[in-house]
């Protein structure tokens, strides 16, 4: 459900691209609303909406980019944690 969600956003930032008149053409304005969601790549359109939400997207790839690490690393934290807990236990 997720993947499904993050692919209706890339085509609706597209649209909004197109809509917006960023850029004329519609496979243009969707590969680089999705590489700019993907990896913060830059939109090559300069006006005031492109700005806008070539930010928005440089954002929210780098919360998502945070919150996997932090996933991550609590996952293999939380391991740690628990190894050492049997670890003492059997000690006892």
């Amino acid at each position: 459900m997720g993947v499904l969600g993050v692919a209706f956003r890339f085509v609706v930032l597209g649209q909004l691209l197109c809509a917006m008149e960023s850029s004329t053409d519609y496979s243009e304005a969707l590969y680089e609303a999705t590489m700019a969601t993907i990896t913060g790549s830059g939109i090559t359109s300069t006006d005031a909406f492109s700005k806008a939400l070539q930010l928005v997207l440089a954002m929210y790839s780098v919360v998502i980019f945070a919150t996997l690490a932090g996933s991550l690393g609590a996952f293999f934290l939380q391991s740690q944690v628990e190894g050492k807990r049997g670890v003492n236990a059997s000690r006892h």
